[in-house]
């Protein structure tokens, strides 16, 4: 979605990175645990979670430390007992976020609709960054739109379609489903910041 590296990954936001991350960690363990609570659909959903732990173990939280070397140089330059130290914080940090997270989701799944719309925000930590630090991000257009309209997919799936698999007979209804308005919102919510991300390329940031 961007050149990996060099001046492009550094223009880009830690944060959103790692949400997009932890949205895929966090989906990949929900599916694991469909798994254990009924037979049906243990393979498709086993597999499911096995390609969102790759694609979130392999490829976002290589490009999240990619970022942040692009971001510290001076610490690689330090040597490598610098590098084991500011690794192991960065990564406790992450997986800190990554525990407390599913800690409040399985606690919370009466609340999983405005979780799930609440990480729908995930570019809004790009927005800022390039507000803030004046710079237009690297990100490629496709990829904003590729990412947003799947995501929505998702969401909508869930809470939008009455004769999905979690409709109480096999699986549990999810809280307040269906729920065109959640779908609305999050569809909404996409649109407004995709339009603000492809309006910082063509236009800057600020």
């Amino acid at each position: 979605f961007t050149d990996e590296g060099g001046p492009s990954a550094a223009r880009l936001s830690m944060a959103c990175i790692a949400s997009q991350a932890l949205m895929d960690a966090y989906d990949s363990f929900l599916h694991l645990s469909l798994t254990a609570s009924s037979e049906y659909m243990f393979n498709t959903f086993a597999l499911i979670s096995l390609l969102k732990f790759v694609l979130f173990a392999l490829l976002e939280v290589r490009y999240f430390l990619t970022i942040w070397k692009c971001r510290h140089p001076d610490v690689f330059a330090a040597g490598w007992d610098e590098v084991r130290r500011h690794l192991t914080r960065v990564y406790t940090a992450f997986y800190c976020a990554l525990i407390c997270g599913l800690i409040l989701i399985f606690n919370c799944l009466e609340n999983l609709d405005l979780i799930a719309l609440l990480f729908q925000a995930c570019w809004l930590p790009q927005i800022f960054h390039d507000v803030r630090h004046g710079s237009k991000a690297a990100l490629q257009p496709r990829f904003v739109i590729g990412i947003s309209a799947t995501r929505c997919l998702a969401l909508m799936y869930l809470w939008g379609c009455p004769s999905g698999v979690f409709n109480g007979d096999l699986y549990p209804s999810l809280p307040r489903s269906p729920n065109p308005t959640l779908c609305l919102a999050a569809v909404g919510l996409h649109l407004a910041q995709v339009a603000v991300v492809l309006s910082q390329q063509a236009l800057g940031p600020r």
